[in-house]
């Protein structure tokens, strides 16, 4: 069991003296972190105005935006105020663990236990803060439900916390109540569930069922493989095929009856075979991973592989109608899941298997597209209701850079590094506001091989944008920032070049020389926006998170960067009231039909009818204002016709004049 803020015969800390002990204690041997922590405590003290003994934990609760203050107006060193800004919360975290009042004395006692079993790691992943707030709440352990902690995590959603933090919280729970073996203090906590993670790499799997999914899945992705119409498939589809088979051996292992499907194994009870199902369970990596464990017990996973899935160790047993309809039966019935991508997986794998010259004899997938076509079809409907509650106007997703920016300003004691990785965070969402890249491209981006300044090709077609051309009338030699990806970078084999937007390329050459240094020290090559990690560049789901949570915590939403993409689509649609062409090459796309296919639908009768309203109005006020120009054109021909007669000296003159003036009137005005 990890080290406890407090175990069950310590006294309950009342000052900071008690709390800086507690924290000693738990770094043990750790010399100058703990000289830290002591110097720290007299600086909060310094802060007070008190003496340590005389600081009690209430106040330590909200100490953190006083104590920051407080040291702004010290000139301390660069590193310093953040150190101490860090263990400062330290500090008031472990304050907020035994002081948060009103909480009776019972109730301490009730949650004892659970807080002793919280490591440092438990408490980054926000369990402690979790526990607190039930204590406030005044429950106990066993009355903590499954719906408090989906309440607590939409409080916290709702504070605009991070995003990935609070997600994982809510299914991390049951991990550790299982884990630190709590489960009979909260009984009404859900156990993990089993079928999170139900699939079975291809390591494990046994003979020759492992070398055919192997061979499969080598000429999926081979360029000269025989029988191949067109390209390879790209990486993702494959290991979108290799996911799916994995998923559909791991049902069959999880199975409950071991007569359900066809080449399961005979001869264990079904109590012996619900213990092996445990035992793999148990042994996964991505459930031990999940569980806070490392375990290397290869041999014995593939061992209970082969003697879950007994006969069925061929591709042709595997793939065949009556498990395969199984499987995304179970998926729809018992995991309430989606079978959209599964259409997809299917017919690709389907296609291969029909291609692929080492197919196996007995192989026959010619009711694969029988089967795929029986699977529900999603509604439209519900899919743009859930992605419209994630989406924000265009003009709020645009002001999150502007937003970031001003924080960066706003904050000198920011240590360099914390500055770096603010200007990083703006860069990637200038980028997904002007340029619709996916987010392969965007963590892609590599300073002087895809993105870099200079001058413009000759033999490359590049539109100019008139500040290019402007540029380029009174410089010739003139430097421009562009990006180029060739046919191997992009999802569709087609280049994408361009030059970048003059508001992003001002960015770029602040970014480039004041604060990318600063995160990686080849100045001319490398990521453009490397991870926060020294040396390492920026995952494309590492860019996911890190874009859905900063987007979280500005707007409330939880935007990746496909989303951004939408946004920015619709922001076009709107503007050129369906101009699909324009948003599909904004977009990367080879032609409209995709485009067409899930934009063009928000081009629907509103949009129709708001064209044809403005077009109508349009055609009136020219109609009116061609009736204008011809009454004015008659009315100056009357005149001279009454100038003509007024000089042969024809009587009666007067009258015309007055009706002539009735015309020349302003609209609405009346003789006073």
């Amino acid at each position: 069991m990890p080290k406890s803020a407090a175990t069950s015969d310590t006294p309950v800390p009342r000052t900071i003296d008690d709390i800086v002990a507690i924290l000693a204690e738990r770094e043990q041997g750790k010399t100058s972190l703990i000289a830290m922590i002591e110097s720290t405590a007299n600086r909060i003290s310094e802060c007070l105005g008190k003496k340590r003994n005389e600081i009690q934990i209430c106040e330590l609760l909200s100490i953190e935006d006083a104590f920051k203050q407080y040291l702004s107006s010290i000139p301390y060193r660069g590193g310093s105020i953040p150190t101490y800004m860090y263990l400062c919360r330290k500090i008031a975290a472990l304050a907020r663990e035994f002081g948060e009042s009103p909480i009776s004395e019972d109730t301490r006692k009730l949650w004892q236990l659970p807080l002793a079993a919280l490591s440092a790691d438990d408490s980054r992943r926000g369990i402690g803060a979790l526990l607190r707030w039930a204590m406030k709440k005044g429950k106990a352990p066993q009355g903590l439900t499954d719906v408090d902690v989906v309440l607590y995590c939409t409080e916290s959603a709702n504070k605009k916390r991070c995003y990935s933090r609070v997600m994982k919280l809510k299914g991390g729970i049951p991990w550790w109540v299982a884990r630190r073996g709590l489960s009979s203090l909260f009984p009404h906590i859900s156990p993990p569930s089993k079928t999170s993670y139900y699939g079975i790499r291809v390591r494990y799997l046994p003979q020759p069922l492992k070398k055919q999914i192997e061979g499969l899945l080598e000429y999926m992705s081979d360029p000269m493989a025989e029988n191949r119409d067109g390209d390879p498939c790209r990486p993702d589809t494959v290991r979108n095929v290799k996911g799916t088979l994995e998923r559909m051996v791991g049902f069959t292992c999880l199975a409950a009856d071991p007569d359900q499907h066809q080449g399961l194994a005979h001869g264990y009870d079904l109590e012996h075979r619900r213990r092996m199902q445990d035992r793999l369970f148990a042994l996964l990596p991505a459930v031990a991973h999940a569980r806070g464990e490392h375990v290397n017990a290869d041999e014995e996973i593939s061992a209970l592989v082969a003697a879950l899935l007994g006969d069925l160790t061929s591709l042709e047993l595997l793939l065949t109608e009556r498990l395969t309809r199984s499987f995304l039966r179970w998926l729809l019935v018992e995991r309430k899941g989606q079978t959209g991508p599964y259409q997809g997986h299917l017919s690709v794998l389907g296609d291969a298997l029909r291609r692929w010259p080492d197919t196996p004899a007995g192989s026959d997938v010619s009711w694969l597209p029988r089967v795929i076509k029986a699977l529900p079809k999603g509604k439209r409907s519900a899919t743009d209701s859930r992605k419209e509650a994630k989406l924000v106007l265009p003009e709020e997703f645009a002001a999150i850079p502007d937003s970031i920016r001003r924080d960066r300003l706003g904050a000198p004691n920011w240590s360099l590094k914390q500055k770096a990785m603010s200007a990083r965070n703006e860069g990637v969402f200038r980028f997904l506001d002007w340029v619709a890249l996916r987010r392969k491209n965007l963590a892609g981006l590599d300073l002087g091989r895809n993105i870099f300044k200079y001058k413009l090709p000759y033999l490359v077609s590049l539109a100019k944008q008139p500040w290019v051309e402007a540029r380029l009338q009174s410089n010739s030699e003139a430097e421009f920032w562009q990006v180029r990806l060739t046919e191997d970078e992009t999802k569709n084999k087609d280049v994408l070049d361009f030059i970048v937007p003059e508001e992003l390329a001002s960015f770029l050459d602040e970014y480039v020389t004041q604060y990318r240094p600063l995160l990686w020290p080849d100045r001319e090559s490398g990521p453009l926006f490397p991870s926060y990690i020294p040396g390492q560049r920026l995952t494309p789901s590492g860019l996911y998170c890190m874009v859905r949570d900063i987007a979280f915590r500005y707007t409330g939403k939880p935007i990746n960067p496909h989303l951004a993409r939408d946004i920015g689509a619709v922001r076009i649609l709107d503007d050129l009231d369906g101009g699909l062409e324009t948003v599909a090459r904004w977009l990367g796309h080879k032609t409209t039909a995709t485009a067409d296919g899930i934009y063009g639908r928000k081009f629907n009768m509103s949009r129709a009818l708001r064209k044809v309203e403005m077009l109508r109005q349009r055609s009136k006020a020219a109609v009116l204002q061609a009736d204008d120009a011809g009454a004015a054109r008659v009315v100056s021909g009357a005149r001279e016709l009454l100038g003509l007669l007024r000089q042969l000296g024809i009587a009666g003159t007067d009258k015309l004049e007055i009706e002539l003036a009735k015309f020349s009137r302003p609209k609405g005005e009346t003789k006073g």
